[in-house]
């Protein structure tokens, strides 16, 4: 069969190097839940990654009670499908294949072990989806821009704080663009969320981040509403910049003023 053309409009990059492939696989199964669970993959592809993936999950103690393939490219899908019949696969699992794009999915199950080794341009609507169905998802292992995993990891803007309150973060393993086919032109990095049930981690808070860091050079009396500053109860927090602010502080700030 002949190879399939990557689409770089709907951002097609995949991983071929095998032993990153290898690297990424363990890493999944090592951070299997032990409570039951359902794993749901982003964009499998041909099956790069999903195919290996699913011949380890199938020995494995915490196997998922149901896969879910999230491919919107008609051509991989079928190639995916004649793989898992081929390997037999389909005999240990129950596999479900969705063909929506990802925003216009909905998660019908509880407990989600979600992976992706996403198309850069969608990052935004899974950031979006995770907090839309944050207490369904239990972990995640997804493949970012290295510069947007840098923004998570630091805590001088809304992503990365709202990220380290909601979860347990590990970083993985930075992938040089030669690992990819085509290769894409930015370094990517692989990262485990570990969701920490932290009801801050909400719409409302995020966008309570966005607002006062798109000013974070102004001091915070300056930021707020006479209304939201009547409600804050340490006042010396309001001649502050949101950037020199701990997290504990930015948290106590949004406590006077909402809840989630």
């Amino acid at each position: 069969m002949l190879p399939i053309r990557k689409r770089k409009s709907i951002g097609q990059h995949l991983i071929k190097d095998k032993e990153l492939i290898e690297r990424i696989c363990d890493l999944i199964v090592y951070n299997l839940p032990h409570e039951e669970f359902s794993f749901f993959e982003i964009g499998p592809g041909e099956g790069n990654i999903t195919i290996p993936l699913l011949k380890k999950l199938r020995n494995s103690e915490n196997k998922p009670s149901k896969i879910i393939l999230n491919e919107i490219d008609y051509r991989y899908l079928k190639k995916l499908k004649e793989k898992i019949e081929e390997e037999k696969i389909n005999q240990y699992f129950n596999i479900e294949f969705i063909t929506q794009e990802f925003q216009k999915v909905k998660f019908k199950e509880k407990r989600i072990f979600l992976f992706g080794n996403i198309p850069f341009y969608i990052t935004g609507t899974v950031f979006k989806k995770l907090i839309q169905d944050y207490d369904k998802v239990v972990k995640v292992v997804i493949n970012l821009q290295k510069e947007v995993v840098d923004k998570i990891l630091n805590l001088d803007n809304p992503l990365g704080v709202s990220f380290n309150i909601g979860w347990n973060i590990v970083e993985g393993m930075i992938i040089h663009p030669s690992f990819y086919d085509p290769p894409p032109k930015v370094f990517s990095q692989i990262i485990l969320l570990e969701n920490k049930h932290n009801p801050l981690f909400c719409l409302k808070f995020v966008n309570f981040l966005h607002k006062i860091y798109r000013n974070k050079k102004k001091m915070l009396k300056n930021i707020l509403t006479e209304e939201e500053i009547s409600k804050i109860k340490d006042e010396s927090l309001l001649s502050e910049r949101p950037f020199n602010l701990k997290v504990n502080q930015i948290v106590q700030l949004y406590e006077n003023i909402t809840k989630c």
